[in-house]
């Protein structure tokens, strides 16, 4: 599960001798990152991209607006629409460890 878990390894070899070596810890993050969404005033949307675990790979973020626009390289992103409609938001989210997701939200503004 995730978290930070305490290890330990014992090895044995073919004559039957044991050692164990100290123990360490091991942090384990197996989500990806998530969205978060909101709409202010004026027809606009903020996105945010968060991991709480291990931080999220700005780098590799892609966000799809639904209207044509995109933007790239930010883990805060804030759009203006043309109009008022309804717009599907598509993201594409990596951590620092690699946990990676495609994330599809519906968005409304007036």
């Amino acid at each position: 599960s995730d978290g930070i878990h305490h290890v330990q390894v014992l090895a044995t070899n073919v004559d039957g001798e044991a050692t164990l070596t100290p123990a360490a810890q091991l942090k384990i993050d197996g989500r990806p990152p998530t969205l978060q969404l909101s709409t202010g005033r004026g027809a606009t949307v903020m996105v945010r991209v968060r991991d709480a675990a291990s931080g999220v790979d700005v780098h590799r973020v892609i966000v799809s607006f639904g209207d044509g626009a995109a933007a790239h390289g930010r883990a805060r992103l804030r759009h203006r629409y043309g109009h008022a409609g309804t717009y599907e938001i598509v993201a594409q989210v990596r951590d620092r460890v690699g946990n990676a997701a495609v994330i599809r939200r519906l968005v409304s503004v007036s």
